[in-house]
């Protein structure tokens, strides 16, 4: 998985990307030493985005980071507006819990 550089779209963003900076781990591309790895936690969170109603084609998935918590307690999954200038708040967070799946998203379409 090529490395993703998170995007500022929006001052409401700002939440998003300060919680993802605070908990990068360095465990964002590998798998976690007892939990599921970073594919199965997309694959996770991107059904869980499908079942709340996002329509997952019309955002650009910016980060995959693992909690701070050693071992990898959670993913985390980012999610924002491809449309240009879209308005503010336009994105979301799923977290993935790495040995259960829970999920939980966070933010609005």
């Amino acid at each position: 998985m090529a490395d993703v550089v998170p995007r500022l779209s929006s001052s409401r963003q700002l939440p998003f990307l300060l919680a993802a900076v605070l908990v990068i781990g360095g465990c964002a591309r590998h798998a976690t030493s007892v939990g599921i790895e970073s594919l199965a936690a997309i694959k996770h969170a991107e059904s869980a985005a499908i079942a709340a109603g996002y329509d997952v084609g019309k955002f650009n998935r910016d980060m995959v980071a693992c909690s701070w918590q050693a071992p990898c307690a959670r993913w985390m999954i980012h999610y924002s507006c491809k449309v240009e200038g879209a308005a503010p708040g336009c994105g979301f967070l799923v977290t993935v819990d790495t040995h259960t799946a829970a999920t939980e998203i966070f933010g609005d379409e």
